[in-house]
């Protein structure tokens, strides 16, 4: 049997080189090349700690990745985006292996960001979600679509124009946006 701590080390390996070369593929359409994709560490999470301090992000990160990764899913999936060696936002979720589905439950980006993140925010996040639930294979995982739990009413039209679709019972009573992939 697989220790579940490295089972664990071994994915968040994963999910830095999937996010990584994401972040070199979409840096071309961002002026300077200076677009960072990783999962979290210490000083990130400083980083977003300052940020929610100053009010430029609403909710404590630390919390997000902590609370609802950590204690509740097996297998988190978590990722920080930094442009211009500047901290633009966070989104956290998991694999759901009931579900067989990537899930995203929370993205945020800092309030006042650099006007080239205007709408790219939120591809960049689906796109890294994708890329690593594409990568999920080499272990036997096929993930057949990423659904954003509990979309914002204000952000729907926009996850729409990514391809995604509305359900208002996608598991257990929670809406969510959903993109299905061929597997």
């Amino acid at each position: 049997m697989v220790d579940p701590l490295a089972k664990k080390k071994l994915f968040v390996a994963l999910q830095a080189a999937i996010f990584s070369e994401v972040a070199k593929q979409a840096g071309v359409d961002f002026p300077g090349g200076a677009l960072e994709i990783s999962p979290p560490n210490p000083l990130i999470i400083d980083d977003l700690e300052t940020l929610h301090d100053r009010g430029l992000l609403r909710w404590d990160a630390a919390v997000k990745f902590s609370s609802l990764c950590e204690l509740i899913e097996k297998h988190p999936i978590k990722l920080c985006i930094y442009y211009k060696r500047k901290p633009v936002g966070y989104a956290t979720g998991c694999f759901n292996s009931e579900t067989n589905t990537v899930e995203i439950f929370w993205l945020e980006k800092r309030s006042d960001c650099d006007p080239d993140f205007d709408h790219k925010f939120f591809p960049l996040v689906l796109d890294a979600f994708s890329a690593y639930a594409m990568s999920l294979s080499l272990h036997d995982i096929f993930p057949g679509r990423i659904a954003v739990l509990s979309p914002i009413e204000a952000c729907i039209a926009h996850y729409a124009n990514s391809g995604m679709a509305y359900t208002e019972d996608y598991h257990r009573g929670c809406a969510a946006m959903i993109l299905y992939r061929s597997v």
